[in-house]
């Protein structure tokens, strides 16, 4: 596999995987011109804690299923021997939340939400299923069944939350249809992903079948590759996620202006999503490809190369969010909307999306050599600076502080893979030209805001269509002219 085709398969999955994620951010304009920021700021609370859960329920095996079954003679037994325990794994661990649920709902603050909490469970248990299947297309190279599956999951959820949230409640009242108005349209949300996951889970169910047939791979190195990998993913959640809960239980104020607060923070991290949406496309095609890259001798090139055109491409986006942020913010709400009193927060988001961006392709040489500890061990200091961050500052900064600890978390990061795989396993970035790709971004949007801060809006857009086209044709075509597509395996 090339680069070239690492690209393409970027887009396949891009279509998918950014779709997958950008489901919420598509939904945004939905959620906030429909719902009050409080009712906004549920939603994010919830799905921020299915994030943990999510790791809880695959534990990563999907991602060790890539590392023992990336020889095509191993790849059926692999899949048998990882898939059987992990069905029953999360069955079992599926019934028990359903059970425990009124126990969750009271410890989390939301004692009247046990339903949603057992819809939780269901939804979670569905697409820990078919995360298997799903990880067997991406490594056998198969990104357009790929994306057709994760199309139609996203379609549906798109289409059940138009019509539960918005035409249903048009033509039906409260006494005609009282299942349309719960106490918590966060049930309408669920139910509407729940309906998504199970056409999903439906059209992958065959690809389970294996499960009933032991395989014959020992279960201890697999384990073991994988056990790292998962705190490794709870950091990450943490990192990502956790400042939304934190926020509820550290934010001064009442119950109202809290979840308000919520509402606020992340509906403007959903407009930095545009950074995440790309890296998690890019993640999709490019683990199985390092994987297959790492026996080559020129593998280390590939890498710093690969990671020279991410820089580029996520700072092109960083650009393109910043200067159009005029037009943008109206997926947060309507014109003086409450939403965007966070936009000033939403550069220092965007930058901390590309540190994410960048530290996934640092952090290539721990997973290609099996020192996956070291990863855990580099997650667990970006957790422990973002608990540490948010709960020193949030009192007296409020989710500004939680954007900062975001952005110092993902670039600690940076600097601890560099630092450790430069000794382990030296890649040869090219540091100063990615340096130029974001700083001229950063610095275009900069000048862009001082410049035209009186200007009305149409000239801002002009010009903002301006820069970005010149920064795409300047740097485009010094990569055109420079580019080395060939690495063939």
């Amino acid at each position: 596999m090339s680069i070239r085709q690492l690209v393409g398969e970027t887009a396949v999955y891009g279509l998918s995987s950014i779709l997958g994620r950008f489901v919420n951010f598509l939904l945004v304009p939905l959620y906030t011109w429909l719902l009050v920021d409080r009712e906004f700021g549920d939603i994010a609370f919830f799905y921020a804690g299915m994030g943990f859960l999510k790791v809880i329920f695959t534990l990563q095996l999907d991602t060790a299923f890539f590392r023992f079954g990336a020889d095509p003679a191993q790849r059926d037994d692999a899949y048998r021997s990882i898939l059987r325990p992990a069905v029953i794994y999360i069955a079992l661990l599926g019934v028990l939340m359903f059970v425990a649920a009124p126990v969750l709902a009271t410890w989390t603050g939301y004692a009247g939400y046990t339903a949603d909490f057992r819809l939780v469970a269901i939804l979670l248990a569905l697409d820990a299923f078919s995360e298997f299947p799903l990880a067997r297309l991406r490594l056998e190279q198969r990104p357009a069944r790929f994306a057709a599956i994760r199309l139609t999951g996203i379609a549906i959820n798109i289409a059940a939350n138009v019509l539960l949230l918005w035409i249903l409640p048009s033509f039906f009242t409260r006494e005609e249809s009282p299942w349309l108005y719960p106490s918590s349209r966060l049930t309408l949300v669920l139910w509407a992903n729940l309906a998504a996951s199970a056409v999903v889970f439906l059209w992958v169910s065959p690809h389970l079948a294996p499960w009933k047939r032991p395989g014959s791979m020992p279960w201890k190195p697999v384990l073991r590759y994988a056990a790292p990998l998962v705190v490794v993913s709870l950091a990450g959640v943490v990192n990502e996620m956790l400042d939304r809960q934190l926020l509820r239980y550290l934010l001064p104020g009442d119950d109202e202006h809290v979840r308000a607060q919520i509402g606020i923070y992340s509906a403007t991290y959903r407009l930095a999503m545009v950074i995440a949406l790309f890296t998690q496309a890019f993640r999709y095609a490019a683990e199985p490809f390092f994987f297959r890259q790492a026996l080559r001798q020129d593998a280390p090139g590939t890498y710093a190369r690969v990671t020279r055109y991410y820089t580029l491409a996520a700072s092109a986006g960083l650009l393109v969010v910043l200067l159009f942020q005029d037009v943008i913010k109206y997926f947060i709400g309507r014109e003086g909307s409450t939403y965007h009193e966070g936009l000033p927060i939403l550069p220092i988001l965007l930058l901390a999306n590309v540190f994410l961006g960048l530290y996934y392709n640092f952090s290539v040489w721990y997973k290609v050599s099996d020192r996956t500890r070291a990863g855990a061990w580099i997650a667990l200091a970006g957790a422990a600076t973002t608990i540490l961050l948010n709960t020193l500052l949030i009192p007296a900064w409020g989710y500004v502080a939680s954007a900062w600890a975001t952005l110092i978390c993902y670039a600690l990061m940076c600097l601890l893979s560099l630092y450790w795989g430069h000794r382990l396993y030296p890649v040869p970035y090219q540091f100063l030209v990615m340096g130029l790709y974001l700083g001229s971004a950063g610095l275009l949007a900069w000048g862009h805001g001082v410049v035209t801060n009186s200007w009305e809006l149409a000239p801002r857009l002009i010009l903002a269509s301006v820069l970005a086209l010149a920064y795409a044709g300047f740097w485009g075509w010094r990569e055109y002219r420079t580019a080395k597509w060939s690495a063939p395996v």
